[in-house]
């Protein structure tokens, strides 16, 4: 289906009070008269409350995307598009045409901007049934009819002074040839311009070659007028047989057209700056085409000049995955977001930030990316918190139960890694409770911890699992001694006493091993061991005791120090205790 082609509006502004004019003499016609209103777009939008339509109607906006043309008469719609076109160019057009299925009836269209008033264009219908050769007087006189020549010439004397120009000039500019010959051309020029116009011919009168400037010139009606100007000396000699004719081009909407790309260039600075994130865009080649200052005061450093300024700043473990998402950017047009360390410069801390990494184009449709970085150190930190919070024991630091056991679940899904658990149950802690109270048995426990912490190796990880029963982690292939041998420093560590406010106290602890087996369970493990302290508990050989089970084929069943330990279901070796 044909439409409207999408514009911009380009109404004199000097005129809009004869909009409204306009569209109130049009209302105020004694015929029918139908009043859409279209947007930017060229569709069909309600007609705006501001508009007067008096006992007039305005058309109702159908459901789904509607334009103008699917209401007039088929024969009709390339001059309806014409009119478009027309206001465009000057603000109103005008067509005549016939309604849809109505070929008999004659109808006249106007095409008003109405966007400083109303904020839409307006498309007026006005069924007067006039002959089709008249148009309302007001909109004949108030047609502007654009006959602004774009090119005109006027000759100039070696001192500038004006000698001629032609009828096109005045046509542009307004100013008669009495009101601009005999002067100088720089009396026509902007101020601010002045300095390059003078430069320029200057080097005119030196070199005799040809000098092309772009200015703004004075108007008859004291508007500026953005021209081109190239002043072409003709050879002589002799000042006074100088001739330079001057070629003046109008660039008017060139010039406006950079305009609007400054201004939306200035605001997009001018929010780029005032975002919290930091902005970065990268070229295809990894250089930097722009840069806000946020990103600096994020990375702490100066402002990267290409991507490997920006990985530089990264930590060493990320660099590759930035690398990475930006490669998948500029060559799959693909987005990514991940978080990064940032190196800290000497005497501050790393950070955490993340960056959304966005595939962009360029005005050439060249690929690049477009890299936000948000520093998200604080959350980060408040997040690392509360997962500590979350896996260990407040009382002691050591970690928690569900921590211990999720770390367990995922050992023993790599059977290629050796693995004992250490159950520990201090004996005789209630009296402890009973006698010293309970701040007294939390200082036991405190201290307790401590000395499990100091006993076992880097890669052991001890656990509180309630009360005061603690679990150490052997993660070591050596599993033949490791276990038991830690297990026997925990008893000697034990025999030196605790000093309290309350008075010395000498702890005992019962222990058991046990290390799993093919296809071993967290909770069969976790009661293998359970079921070994029990035994030594039972014992009462001496005050602490340890014994081992094992859900896999024991090791010899020797220890250097420590007498043999019994392996639970296996027949041969009878459970033995110390």
């Amino acid at each position: 289906m044909e439409q409207l082609t999408p514009h911009q509006s380009h109404a004199p502004e000097t005129r809009p009070s004869d909009s409204q004019a306009l569209l109130e003499t049009l209302l105020a016609a004694e015929g029918e008269v139908v009043v859409a209103a279209l947007g930017e777009d060229a569709w069909r939008v309600a007609v705006p409350e501001s508009v007067p339509l008096g006992r007039h109607r305005a058309l109702p906006v159908p459901d789904g995307r509607a334009s103008l043309l699917e209401i007039v008469d088929g024969a009709d719609r390339a001059a309806a598009l014409a009119a478009w076109e027309q206001m465009q160019r000057d603000g109103v057009g005008v067509a005549l045409v016939h309604p849809l299925g109505d070929p008999h009836t004659d109808a006249t269209l106007t095409m008003l901007d109405a966007h400083r008033e109303h904020g839409v264009n307006l498309a007026v219908l006005s069924f007067d049934r006039r002959p089709a050769a008249t148009l309302p007087a007001a909109l004949a006189l108030w047609m502007p009819i654009s006959t602004r020549p774009r090119q005109a010439t006027m000759h100039k004397s070696l001192t500038a002074v004006i000698t001629e120009i032609d009828a096109n000039l005045t046509a542009m500019l307004g100013w008669t040839p009495e009101q601009m010959i005999g002067k100088r051309s720089s009396e026509f020029v902007h101020p601010e311009d002045q300095e390059r116009a003078l430069t320029a011919w200057a080097r005119l009168a030196t070199t005799f070659a040809s000098q092309r400037l772009r200015l703004r010139h004075r108007c008859a009606d004291g508007s500026w007028l953005w021209v081109e100007i190239e002043n072409v000396h003709n050879g002589a000699e002799r000042s006074e047989d100088v001739d330079v004719l001057a070629h003046v081009s109008d660039i008017s909407d060139e010039m406006a057209a950079h305009e609007a790309l400054r201004r939306r260039e200035q605001l997009f600075s001018r929010l780029a700056e005032s975002l919290p994130t930091g902005v970065l865009q990268l070229q295809a080649d990894g250089a930097v085409a722009y840069a806000n200052a946020r990103l600096g005061e994020i990375l702490r450093t100066d402002t990267p000049a290409n991507v490997s300024g920006l990985l530089s700043a990264v930590a060493g473990a990320d660099r590759r995955a930035v690398r990475a998402a930006v490669q998948r950017a500029t060559q799959d047009g693909a987005d990514s977001e991940l978080e990064v360390g940032i190196r800290g410069p000497a005497g501050h801390s790393h950070r955490r930030c993340v960056l959304t990494v966005v595939a962009v184009a360029d005005q050439d449709g060249q690929p690049g990316a477009l890299v936000c970085v948000n520093d998200v150190t604080k959350s980060a930190r408040l997040r690392e918190e509360l997962r500590v919070q979350a896996m260990h024991d407040p009382l002691t630091g050591c970690l928690n139960r569900s921590a211990v056991l999720e770390e367990l679940e995922r050992l023993l899904s790599a059977p290629a890694n050796g693995l004992a658990v250490i159950y520990i149950d201090l004996d005789g802690f209630k009296a402890i409770n009973d006698r010293l109270g309970h701040a007294a048995g939390d200082e036991v426990l405190i201290r307790f911890a401590r000395r499990l912490q100091t006993l076992s190796r880097r890669h052991d990880l001890v656990a509180r699992l309630g009360g005061d029963e603690f679990l150490i982690v052997c993660r070591d292939r050596k599993l033949s001694s490791a276990a038991p041998l830690i297990a026997e420093r925990v008893h000697r560590a034990l025999e030196d006493p605790l000093t309290l406010p309350g008075g010395s106290i000498t702890l005992h602890a019962s222990i058991g091993i046990a290390r799993p087996g093919p296809a071993t369970t967290v909770e069969a493990l976790i009661g293998c061991a359970d079921s070994a302290m029990y035994r030594a508990k039972q014992s009462r050989a001496r005050p602490g005791a340890s014994c081992t089970e094992s859900l896999a084929p024991p090791p010899t069943p020797t220890v250097s120090g420590l007498p043999a330990t019994a392996t639970a279901g296996n027949p041969e070796l009878p459970p033995t205790c110390r």
